[in-house]
């Protein structure tokens, strides 16, 4: 998980996770309500606008948590229809 601000002193970190392709679940803090749409685009589980409260951050990380827990094991899930193919 990246918990990043949207505008860093040399531009967006947007730009940061499409140079390194990031793939990793991303809590977006920031003070432009303009980029929430390209931040779920960019892997974003939440979105906060400052100022940030202690609640909404632990809220955020919450949220990160359940989606990892509850997320569905696609791969195992083929291989299970696929090698136990009954014959009627």
């Amino acid at each position: 998980m990246i918990i990043s601000d949207v505008q860093l002193g040399d531009g967006l970190s947007f730009e940061i996770f499409q140079a390194i392709n990031n793939i990793k679940p991303i809590i977006m803090v920031t003070a432009y309500h303009q980029y929430a749409v390209r931040a779920f685009k960019e892997n974003s589980v939440d979105y906060l606008l400052k100022p940030v409260t202690k609640e909404k951050l632990h809220l955020a990380i919450q949220k990160f948590q359940y989606s990892r827990i509850k997320g569905l094991d696609i791969e195992g899930i083929l291989k299970g229809y696929l090698f136990n193919k009954k014959t009627y």
